[in-house]
């Protein structure tokens, strides 16, 4: 029980990599007939806290197991020690391999809160509280049209995202839209 707080993720509050990481774990927690068996032995050769590898702690079952379900049933400890709050790595910074090194706790450790998933940028905090004096007339002040054609255009681009995050877009998303626009642009 997580006392009523929950993680809420979407294509919107996380990183790709993060989302890859948990749909990567998620794809791994179903379980299957010999998996009871390795996990009994798992601790044996992998204990908690201890840094290994997917690949490495694998070698050390391949004598007792079929590769492949020795594999299986580590990501599946894996990811439900993920969803436990039980896997010591930071989803954010890396990607999920073979040759990571990973640690997990014991199951009878509490579980470790994520980080959040939205932290408030600093700028939200800056334009929430800006105020524009009533007596400004709106738009530019300065006359872009005596700009050389690529600079116009970069100045209006600018005006727009400006005006944007203004309105209450936030920066990333501008951001993503401006270089979506750009490489439709030229082609890439």
């Amino acid at each position: 029980m997580q006392l009523g707080t929950f993680w809420i993720g979407t294509e919107r509050t996380l990183t790709k990599r993060r989302h890859y990481n948990l749909v990567f774990l998620h794809a791994r927690r179903k379980t299957f007939p010999a998996f009871a068996d390795i996990a009994a032995v798992l601790p044996e050769v992998w204990s908690w806290g201890e840094m290994a590898e997917v690949g490495e702690v694998a070698s050390r079952l391949s004598h007792q197991f079929p590769a492949d379900l020795v594999e299986a049933a580590i990501w599946k400890v894996v990811a439900d020690a993920a969803a436990a709050g039980h896997l010591l790595l930071d989803l954010e910074q890396y990607t999920l391999s073979r040759m990571l090194p990973l640690a997990l706790l014991p199951p009878d450790a509490p579980g470790l809160v994520p980080s959040p998933l939205l932290p408030e940028p600093e700028t939200t905090k800056v334009l929430t509280t800006f105020r524009p004096p009533s007596s400004l007339i709106a738009g530019p002040t300065f006359d872009a049209s005596t700009l050389p054609e690529p600079q116009r255009e970069q100045f209006h681009r600018n005006l727009r995202a400006v005006e944007q995050v203004l309105a209450g877009a936030t920066q990333r998303r501008v951001s993503e839209k401006g270089v979506s626009r750009v490489r439709r642009f030229h082609g890439w």
